[in-house]
């Protein structure tokens, strides 16, 4: 084993740590101090750290060390990635803005603000997110080909560029442009969004749009489904969801929507919830799986089996007709098994599912097994990318606790894992802080509260 694989373990570690304390009764959410000062401060907070944290990735996608070559600052809106000037700075700088919205966050949650505030600051926010100068992926570059390409030939793209202001597309992902790793369903509905719209920029704007209008609706859903206003509030204060749905406008904030009205139907309408499951699994294919929990609620056991069942089967049997081979090998050439370090990832993936299915029978939720579930079906065993994160969302629905435990980490732990500007003080140094810390008020199980 190299060193490297060894020290792109650790984010693995971290969270199997995580995990394993919470199975041994020593990890507590310890409840932290926070002053007590309007809402309006909180939610401005969180508003200017989201703005600088939209200038520095600006700066990041422009900015290179070397120098970056002319098409990359030519591109409609730039995209960050390695080798950034000043990586260090933008960094730290990053991880203090997470953190400062991970604090607002708990805050917020406590003091329940009023929908008026909540509204009005998610206003600014998705606002912010659709004018996003910068991106931190190039996926809604590759979303903006598969429209162009259509469903078929997505699944193995033609050897030949793209012309005039759509060659960005293939500066970034080459000729022929990357294999789409997405379902039948969402390309159609990729082509349906983007086909209207002559340039790509258009392109670009019509998806983060769209994931606006996701973004919003998830939260209605929660809200309408009965769960506490204060949930409500830190989804749509939140600016990871923000960004990484509305800005880099990642397709999964509509499976995410999606199985949350099938988690809203699963007690009356139990079928409809089953056949929503599987047209998520046609956006991704992780997706049908990951959803899996919320079907706990269906009784009795045999019929909750038999649906779940369903779904992954209808899932995969439908991409097979849909995609076939074709979807097959695009789907493998996005594994990139890394020496090994595949093994981290295969053992953080049997823990992961063996989590899914345990929550599926017995209803159990643990709060660190949402830092585990992102490896079910992540592509590079070196790292998490930051909006796999949001894979815990679905098994934590339908427990409060765990819900809001997530959505107020967020901000934190996806400036914490953005590989974009990852350095090795970070890795060696800031998990297993992170890990420390988070286990110290195991310790004494006075400060053991919830959040």
């Amino acid at each position: 084993m190299s060193a490297g694989s060894v020290l792109l373990a650790i984010p693995y570690a971290s969270a199997l740590a995580l995990f394993c304390a919470e199975l041994g009764g020593w990890f507590k959410l310890r409840r932290v101090s926070v002053p007590q000062i309007r809402e309006g401060c909180w939610i401005f907070g969180i508003a200017v750290t989201y703005a600088t944290q939209l200038a520095m990735v600006r700066y990041g996608a422009l900015n290179g060390a070397p120098a970056l070559p002319q098409w990359r600052l030519e591109m409609p809106i730039p995209v960050v990635w390695l080798f950034t000037a000043h990586s260090d700075v933008i960094d730290v700088a990053m991880l203090c803005c997470g953190a400062a919205q991970t604090y607002a966050l708990i805050a917020l949650y406590r003091s329940k603000p009023s929908m008026r505030a909540v509204a009005i600051g998610a206003a600014i926010i998705v606002a912010m997110s659709l004018a996003a100068p910068a991106l931190t992926s190039g996926d809604v570059y590759s979303n903006a080909g598969y429209g162009l390409l259509g469903t078929v030939a997505s699944y193995a793209p033609p050897a030949r560029a793209f012309g005039g202001t759509f060659s960005a597309i293939n500066r970034w992902w080459g000729v022929p442009m990357v294999a789409s790793p997405y379902g039948p369903l969402w390309l159609a509905i990729d082509r349906f969004i983007t086909a209207p719209w002559p340039s790509l920029l258009e392109k670009i704007l019509a998806l983060r749009v769209f994931g606006a209008l996701c973004f919003v609706a998830l939260a209605a859903l929660f809200r309408g489904s009965g769960l506490p206003s204060r949930i409500v509030a830190i989804t749509l204060l939140n600016p990871f969801l923000a960004f990484q749905f509305v800005a880099n406008a990642h397709n999964d904030i509509f499976a995410l929507a999606a199985i949350a009205a099938a988690a809203a139907l699963t007690r009356a309408r139990a079928g409809t919830s089953a056949l929503l499951l599987f047209t998520v699994g046609l956006v991704k294919l992780p997706y049908v799986v990951l959803a899996l929990p919320i079907l706990n609620r269906v009784r009795p056991v045999l019929w909750r089996s038999a649906l779940a069942l369903s779904a992954v089967a209808l899932t995969v049997a439908v991409s097979w007709l849909a995609g076939g081979r074709a979807y097959v090998r695009a789907l493998l050439a996005h594994a990139s098994p890394m020496e090994s370090l595949v093994l981290w990832h295969a053992f953080a993936d049997v823990v992961a599912l063996a989590i899914v299915v345990s929550a599926l029978f017995t209803g159990r939720r643990y709060l660190t097994a949402v830092w585990l579930l992102p490896a079910i079906g992540g592509f590079s065993p070196a790292f998490v990318f930051p909006w796999y994160l949001a894979w815990g969302l679905p098994y934590a629905l339908s427990r409060h606790r765990a819900l809001g435990y997530l959505l107020i980490w967020l901000p934190f732990i996806s400036a914490l894992v953005d590989q974009q500007a990852i350095h090795l003080w970070r890795i060696l140094f800031v998990f297993p802080l992170v890990v420390v810390l988070a286990l110290r008020a195991g310790a004494d199980r006075r400060l053991a509260t919830a959040t």
